[in-house]
């Protein structure tokens, strides 16, 4: 008997779900055939036909054939906004919920669905609240794709986003490949300041842990550039002083960095190589003061030799500069004083007049020519001399 009740009882249910598939058909059939009767009618939308295009976008929404939904919110629908995005959202159909946003917007008929076709209408939207959440949802699905929303070729759309809190953010979802992708847009793309250099080398080393990347990135004055196949990055070449203090703010930086990590994770280890291999970008009186205090002079020998050795060089180099420039300030003062002697002074009377414009001389800028003729200063200049030829 209880057999029996049981199969009884579920075969109550089968009929149960039967007669509500059934209802739900002939109801939506019946929405359809109204919407159809009245939703080309010129004026506001009715009461009526916004009930209806909403109730339609319930039952679409709920049903595993989404084209119907797709193919409702492309069209002129009526549907209300705040309810249906409620709905939308409680089945997650964030591409139909996109396309709830764009209603009015024009909808290429050849748009396909999917997560790329989303992306590109989040793309053509100024709604920075609605682009970053929906963005990131996509980015969680697809990152490649979804990257691409957050990394725009125009200037105004990248101006929508926030940089260092998507960044912040993509740290924990993004793989070192995304993150390592967006830090390139950053440097490239947007031409980012010292702050998304300073994020850069904390990602590269925090979280992709890439040191020898990182060295390459403040060798290469913040920029990402293709590593040769090298396991030593070194300074030897020459840089302009623009490049090279650029190097010396970001290998600043990276030390820090550096310094931050446990010695048992090897950031001791990490300090000195960097001290060591780029000596040259690393001033003695800024490190000192970051370096900890139980490290011992021998600890850090080879680096205080290079840089005590750098700045002698440089001391001796100045010493040179200065005797050459003494040496020609000595002998410009022999040529002027020889000059001086061969021609003696020049008088210049009331009478005296300029062999150019033939105006007095007295109380004026004057000169002598190589002929021995007294002119005035502005007389002589290149300009004058090409305006008297022409």
């Amino acid at each position: 008997t209880r057999t029996m009740l049981k199969s009884g009882s579920d075969q109550g249910d089968e009929y149960k779900q039967m007669f509500l598939h059934n209802a739900k058909e002939v109801f939506q059939q019946y929405l359809v055939t109204f919407r159809k009767q009245h939703a080309n009618l010129k004026g506001s939308p009715s009461p009526a036909l916004v009930a209806v295009d909403t109730a339609l976008l319930g039952l679409f929404a709920e049903s595993s054939d989404r084209k119907q939904l797709y193919t409702l919110l492309e069209s002129n629908n009526s549907c209300a906004k705040e309810l249906s995005e409620q709905k939308l959202r409680e089945r997650d159909r964030f591409y139909g919920l996109s396309l709830l946003l764009l209603t009015g917007e024009i909808v290429d008929d050849d748009f396909s669905i999917g997560l790329q076709g989303m992306a590109t209408l989040l793309l053509s939207i100024h709604d920075t609240a609605l682009v970053t959440e929906y963005g990131r949802w996509i980015v969680e699905q697809d990152e490649e794709t979804g990257l691409k929303i957050f990394m725009p070729g125009d200037s105004k759309k990248a101006a929508m986003f926030d940089s260092a809190t998507l960044l912040a953010g993509f740290k924990k979802t993004l793989s070192p490949g995304g993150i390592m992708a967006y830090l390139e847009y950053l440097v490239f793309q947007r031409k980012s300041d010292t702050g998304q250099q300073k994020a850069a080398i904390e990602v590269l080393v925090k979280d992709v842990r890439d040191y020898l990347g990182a060295e390459i990135f403040c060798l290469n004055a913040g920029t990402f550039q293709e590593a040769k196949k090298t396991t030593k990055v070194t300074s030897e070449i020459p840089v302009d002083a623009s490049t090279l203090e650029t190097r010396k703010s970001l290998f600043m930086m990276l030390l820090q960095e550096y310094l931050h990590i446990p010695q048992e994770h090897g950031g001791t280890v990490l300090s000195l190589r960097l001290l060591n291999s780029q000596s040259a970008y690393l001033e003695l009186s800024e490190v000192i003061d970051l370096l900890p205090p139980y490290w011992t002079v021998e600890l850090l020998q080879n680096y205080l030799l290079r840089s005590l050795r750098r700045s002698h060089h440089v001391f001796k180099e100045i010493q040179i500069m200065k005797g050459l420039s003494l040496g020609e300030n000595l002998r410009i003062s022999e040529e002027l004083f020889r000059l001086y002697e061969e021609q003696g002074p020049v008088v210049v009377t009331p009478q005296d007049v300029c062999s150019v414009c033939g105006a007095s001389i007295a109380d004026s800028v004057f000169m002598r020519t190589v002929d021995q003729k007294t002119i005035h200063l502005h007389c002589g200049s290149p300009a004058q001399a090409q305006a008297r030829e022409t």
